[in-house]
């Protein structure tokens, strides 16, 4: 069976302690959508250097990507289960021990700062270009800008891309977005979002068999309207609107996200990552299934 190491459990207890002070004492706040998760969150990640690691991983990353462009082929290697910007610069370890110790007290810090630092920002490093991460990981990665993740539409929710309705259209050498989204963590606030859309390419391909394609979209450009927080049962969301005409020049590197939307490795990671937020929310199935989600993880590493 798998154990905590010394240093496992000292980051569990300078967590606890953390939370004990900065979070608890806001939580009906936070709850109630009164008090916005990002300066708590922030905080955190200050306190324990994980802004500056995330940062520091990500430019180690981009001057290897840089490196192997021009032909240094060994450039980049890291051990298994290692550090890395996507996990803010932590080991895989306490990474998921952060998330752990967030579940137990609140389930929407936890969704906010994974769907920034991790769904957001995983998805431009995976298929964006290289000078696409140069211009928007900085900051993302390490929360100084908020990343929210537009896929789920009002009449698309299980079946987000068969049963999408945004669509996309090329205009020149632009693209025309048109649709609405709903229950888009972090929607009212983020700098940042990655929108999903049909492409409609006048074919006549049917709806459900178009490509889709994932577009960076950034807070004040035209025709981007973001939503006001609404209540649902469970975690509080958003509603937002792309209305009639907005213009991006750029898209992400993948072209076919429908049937190439996640290797079987980075599923994996997906799925757990997911489990963080149900799974890891009492500190007895902390104790159950840590050793099976680390396991995974370093298996498929």
């Amino acid at each position: 069976m798998y154990e905590w190491s010394p240093e496992d459990l000292m980051v569990r207890d300078a967590l606890r302690a953390f939370i004990d002070k900065e979070i608890r004492p806001h939580s009906d706040e936070l709850e109630s959508g009164r008090l916005a998760p990002y300066d708590i969150l922030r905080k955190l990640l200050s306190t324990f250097g994980v802004d500056q690691m995330a940062e520091d991983a990500l430019a180690k990353e981009l001057a290897a990507e840089e490196a192997r462009a021009a032909g240094d082929t060994g450039a980049g290697s890291r051990s298994r289960g290692g550090a890395s910007a996507a996990s803010g610069g932590m080991s895989q370890s306490a990474f998921i021990m952060l998330n752990c110790e967030l579940s137990s007290v609140s389930l929407g810090l936890v969704t906010s700062l994974g769907v920034s630092m991790g769904l957001t920002s995983s998805t431009i490093r995976s298929r964006g270009t290289l000078a696409q991460k140069k211009r928007w990981l900085p900051g993302l990665v390490s929360l100084g800008k908020i990343g929210s993740w537009a896929i789920t539409e009002p009449d698309s929710g299980s079946d987000a891309l068969g049963g999408m309705k945004t669509t996309v259209r090329r205009d020149g050498d632009d693209y025309i977005l048109n649709g609405q989204k709903t229950f888009i963590t972090n929607g009212p606030y983020a700098d940042i979002a990655v929108v999903f859309a049909k492409l409609d390419d006048g074919s006549g391909t049917p709806p459900r068999e178009r490509k889709v394609l994932t577009f960076v979209v950034e807070k004040g450009m035209p025709g981007f309207t973001q939503g006001s927080p609404f209540k649902k049962m469970g975690l509080m969301t958003v509603e937002g609107e792309k209305d009639d005409i907005c213009s991006v020049g750029q898209t992400l590197a993948a072209q076919d996200l429908c049937s190439g939307l996640w290797p079987n490795r980075k599923r994996h990671h997906l799925q757990a990552g997911v489990g963080h937020y149900g799974v890891f929310s009492g500190r007895r199935w902390q104790q159950q299934i840590y050793p099976i989600v680390r396991s995974h993880i370093l298996a498929n590493d």
